[in-house]
């Protein structure tokens, strides 16, 4: 028998299909603060969880975590404004039926933010066209 890599999971021990470091907005008295944009380790998993951990590492529980398919979730790429601390000119937007909504900002020239789009289309209810910026 070979030896191989083992396949990531995540918190539920389904297959992690897309994973990496992504800026959150925060909520609450955070969103004021000098740097609103937290970078977090983000989590896709197969069943459709998103879910973060703090700092840009997986350690411990995640922090939170969203079913995109049971929240009947949308997905929009948005603009950002830069003045407010964002770390790109546009982020998702995912905004789910209790009304909460996560903004996500992958830093770069937006090949990151396209593929996390991309993988997280399939979960969402409707999603940013492909090639928009």
């Amino acid at each position: 028998m070979a030896i191989g890599s083992p396949r990531k999971v995540d918190s539920q021990g389904f297959p992690v299909v897309f994973s990496g470091v992504l800026h959150k907005k925060r909520g609450g008295f955070g969103r004021r603060s000098a740097s609103p944009y937290v970078p977090r380790y983000f989590e896709l998993g197969a069943d459709g969880v998103l879910g973060y951990y703090d700092g840009t590492k997986k350690t411990g529980a995640p922090r939170g975590t969203l079913n995109l398919l049971s929240a009947r979730a949308t997905l929009a790429v948005v603009q950002t404004d830069p003045a407010g601390g964002a770390p790109a000119p546009t982020a998702l937007a995912i905004s789910h039926e209790e009304g909460s909504r996560w903004k996500l900002c992958a830093p770069g020239d937006g090949k990151s933010r396209d593929a996390w789009r991309d993988a997280l289309a399939p979960y969402c209810r409707s999603a940013a066209a492909p090639g928009t910026r």
